[in-house]
């Protein structure tokens, strides 16, 4: 079975307003469309509530929420290097029945199915403004930008091990924004 992850469907959300969710499906290939052996991983943003009408019939599985700050083409390849579960999942569609008013999906070998979906990783790297940041860090490093000998290479080097170290996507103009504002906010006196 092919999986096909396609970058225009994990449109980033970043900036993305408060009460934003993105979330994860995997359509089965009876529901993609793509042919017999393709399924489809669809990210769908949402303010507040809600899912899309396929998933709520069961006709789609739930893959869980991801930041909503995701970079799309981490999140791209953490979902290839899954995609061999993602295809066992997408096995077990037995496709859809009519209820009488809906076509209802049917999911077979349940336990395998929470199985596998229990082993996922969704994990992939985010944006991060840079006050975020350094407030999550809660490190002190006003002594670092006094004594920067240019605090553009130095903001550059913060975005480097920000992403190495964090898988945290850091704008490099923010952090030097930020270091601004920390030199701006010293007491002269204080020296």
């Amino acid at each position: 079975m092919k999986l096909n992850i396609d970058i225009d469907k994990a449109a980033e959300t970043r900036g993305s307003c408060s009460g934003t969710i993105a979330h994860l499906y995997l359509i089965p290939p009876d529901e993609s469309g793509g042919g017999d052996d393709e399924a489809d991983i669809y990210v769908w943003s949402n303010v507040g509530s809600g899912v899309p009408e396929p998933a709520y019939h069961r006709r789609w599985l739930s893959l869980g929420p991801v930041n909503t700050e995701f970079v799309a083409a981490s999140l791209v390849a953490v979902l290839r290097d899954q995609a061999e579960t993602l295809c066992q999942m997408a096995d077990c569609y037995s496709g859809s029945e009519w209820d009488g008013h809906n076509h209802v999906g049917r999911w077979r070998d349940q336990d395998l199915l929470q199985d596998l979906k229990y082993g996922l990783s969704l994990e992939c790297a985010t944006y991060c403004s840079a006050s975020d940041w350094f407030t999550e860090v809660g490190s002190d490093l006003l002594a670092e930008i006094k004594n920067a000998d240019d605090l553009d290479d130095w903001a550059e080097g913060i975005v480097e091990t920000a992403a190495a170290d964090c898988e945290v996507i850091l704008d490099a103009e923010d952090v030097r924004d930020w270091a601004d504002e920390q030199l701006l906010d010293v007491d002269p006196l204080d020296d």
